[in-house]
């Protein structure tokens, strides 16, 4: 809740998006969850990048690392 704290409660969002891999979708009832149980709104977003062949699957791996660490709590 640090950055509810840090940016108010009008200007905070959870973000979910959905590239069609499972993870994701586990993700995205998480968030859904959240969003009811902290009474935190939610937007869902997608982003559109067309990459070769062979960039996809290091596209792949950037999208799970980013979200492995959105829901990693920071140490400190």
């Amino acid at each position: 809740m640090e950055y509810y704290d840090i940016f108010g409660r009008n200007n905070f969002y959870l973000e979910m998006q959905d590239h069609g891999f499972p993870e994701q979708r586990t993700v995205n009832r998480e968030l859904l969850r959240l969003s009811k149980d902290l009474s935190l709104p939610l937007v869902a977003t997608t982003t559109f990048i067309i990459l070769s062949g062979s960039m996809q699957i290091f596209r792949m791996y950037y999208c799970a690392f980013k979200l492995v660490r959105a829901l990693t709590p920071l140490a400190g």
